[in-house]
């Protein structure tokens, strides 16, 4: 193999050990000026995005993955990568879709686990890491709060008993 092929290889391989979530896409009728707008909202979420080579991305996937039947994709292929948030990252690739035509999810592994292009899709409607967290938060807050409502009640009952015993062996 030339190397550049296999520096090539070595970078796909670093990029599926080090992402959480990679998705593979068919770039085919994205211009270079939407491709460069992708990236910059992708760097946005500390995710990136190369045009791979699907031939040596398919011996990189063997590689690090070599329990899962990956097919070798076909066409122009990009990959998209994140550590973080995979929600934000295939919200991204939808809106791309949507607005662009492309480009199109082809599939993707997500802490190891493959998913096909409808399974990304449902991600990108989920809401976002801190929207996500702020919902749990408040889940945990509304019992708690009821709690300690219930608890002040009880001990404002037990201060109007304190002092109607008062008032009545006082007079």
């Amino acid at each position: 193999m030339r190397p550049e092929k296999f520096a090539f290889e070595e970078e796909y391989k670093k990029r599926l050990k080090e992402a959480s979530f990679l998705v593979l896409t068919d770039y085919s009728g994205l211009s270079a000026g939407s491709m460069d707008q992708l990236r910059r909202e992708l760097e946005k979420l500390e995710a990136g995005y190369i045009v791979v080579k699907n031939r040596l991305l398919q011996r990189a996937i063997k590689n690090v993955y070599p329990d899962h039947d990956f097919s070798r994709p076909r066409g122009p292929s990009a990959l998209a990568w994140t550590k973080k948030d995979a929600a934000g990252l295939a919200g991204i690739l939808s809106r791309f879709q949507d607005q662009k035509g492309s480009p199109r999810v082809v599939t993707a592994i997500w802490e190891g686990r493959r998913l096909e292009a409808g399974d990304v899709m449902r991600l990108a409607f989920l809401p976002s890491r801190p929207v996500l967290l702020s919902q749990v938060i408040a889940g945990v807050q509304v019992p708690i709060t009821g709690l300690v409502t219930s608890l002040s009640q009880i001990l404002a009952g037990l201060v109007f008993v304190l002092k109607a015993i008062k008032e009545k062996k006082s007079s």
